[in-house]
């Protein structure tokens, strides 16, 4: 419990406290006038000694939290022969039902409604009969000990509900990192893969850069224009591991890795996107597209990934959570204003059946947006006010389009095995 929390429990604890006292007080004058109007006590040493008890009752309450059946117990005796201690007598009773354990709080109610009978046949009302002055009596202390049992089981039950309230967001907060760690470590698996692809093209090239460069006699080596065209290409693929790169920065390996276990394939691009497209439409899915093949085409490797999995994550929500509602995909963009996807689809009038809803973890979105922060890009989802549910994501498509294998990389290639076997 923070400071704050405490200094406010504290006042509002001071405030039923001042309540309780005038409560207290109030029922001592109460009693107090008509115990000597109807003459059960007469002016004398015992009158006043039964005021000085309920002035004592009034004055203790506000320790009652810290002794709750002590003080219960004690006027609940005093009220064998006290009658303007009642008002603090039920307040001491209540926060004893209230704080105590059942095993207390029992005979402390039994006893204070023994005290009522006593004390009518002690000091008898002239006005009402002893039944009556005992059912009031017994009645009055009755409600109160239910009213005291009410407020425990209440307060235990705000209690329980807080604690499964702070646990499940501590999970919902652990589940979140656990998936924030699982997609870095997936990025990293597939990194592993595409940068293997480019530094072995990379090393193919520099070794036929490396042979051409050494070829002594006339037709054996290679001649300026190829070697700036194999130094092209070396830069071109330096490049593009660099780019693949660029976007796993700040993310571990997974350990699985270092122990020789065989990585995933890398995640598909947009080159796929067509067969996802396809697959929902065979599920039953409404879908309409509007997407350009040829801009889409020119999509680096490294974004088309990303945007092929916010297609696809847009593409498994909508049919988990509005199944058989129409869908809407877009994916558009062009160098240096970037590329954006967005899945929009209508929300669902109810929650659906039992039968049409599927499992999920919930973490797909914290996946996607961990994904778009270290692409350099961003991501937005939730309701509009029309009635759709908005997915989108933008991802940075740089103007420079990096340098692109040479046309003759194929032939250098070639012509440095052959070298090497010659």
């Amino acid at each position: 419990m923070t400071g704050a929390e405490r200094s406010a429990l504290s006042e509002r604890r001071w405030v039923w406290d001042l309540g309780a006292v005038a409560l207290a007080i109030g029922v001592g004058v109460l009693v107090f006038v008509d115990s000597t109007s109807t003459g059960r006590l007469e002016d004398g040493p015992l009158l006043w000694v039964d005021v000085a008890i309920g002035l004592l009752g009034a004055c203790l309450i506000p320790l009652r939290h810290r002794y709750p059946a002590q003080l219960a117990f004690a006027f609940a005796v005093l009220g064998f022969v006290g009658s303007t201690s009642a008002g603090a007598g039920l307040v001491f009773l209540y926060t004893a039902v209230k704080r105590c354990p059942t095993i207390v709080s029992i005979p402390l109610s039994a006893l204070s409604c023994v005290t009522v009978p006593v004390y009518a046949s002690l000091f008898p009302d002239p006005n009402a009969t002893f039944w009556t002055a005992v059912s009031v009596g017994v009645a009055t202390t009755l409600a109160v000990v239910a009213w005291g049992f009410y407020s425990r089981t209440r307060e235990q039950l705000l209690a329980s509900l807080t604690e499964r309230a702070e646990r499940a967001e501590s999970e919902q907060r652990l589940r979140v990192e656990q998936a924030q760690v699982a997609e870095r470590g997936r990025i990293a698996r597939e990194m592993h893969d595409v940068l293997a692809h480019r530094l072995s093209l990379l090393s193919l090239h520099a070794s036929a850069l490396e042979v051409g460069a050494k070829g002594g006699g006339e037709g054996e080596g290679l001649d300026r224009e190829r070697l700036a065209e194999a130094a092209r290409v070396i830069r071109g693929s330096a490049h593009d591991a660099l780019e693949e790169l660029r976007g796993a920065i700040g993310v571990l390996r997974d350990d699985s890795l270092a122990d020789g276990a065989v990585p995933e394939r890398p995640q598909p691009s947009l080159a796929e996107l067509d067969e996802l497209i396809a697959e929902s439409r065979q599920a039953g899915m409404a879908l309409e597209v509007d997407r350009d093949p040829e801009t889409l085409g020119a999509v680096p490797p490294a974004i088309g990934r990303h945007a092929y999995r916010v297609a696809q994550e847009g593409l498994t929500n909508a049919r988990k959570h509005a199944p058989g509602c129409a869908v809407e995909m877009r994916v558009a963009g062009r160098p240096g204003d970037g590329l954006e996807v967005e899945v929009r689809n209508r929300m669902p009038l109810g929650p659906p059946s039992r039968a049409e809803r599927l499992p999920g973890s919930e973490t797909g979105l914290v996946g996607l947006a961990e994904r778009a922060a270290l692409a350099g890009g961003r991501l937005e989802h939730g309701p509009t006010p029309d009635g759709d549910f908005r997915l989108s994501a933008w991802f940075p498509w740089s103007r420079d389009p990096g340098v692109e294998a040479a046309p003759g990389a194929e032939a250098i290639a070639a012509e440095s095995t052959a070298v090497e076997q010659r």
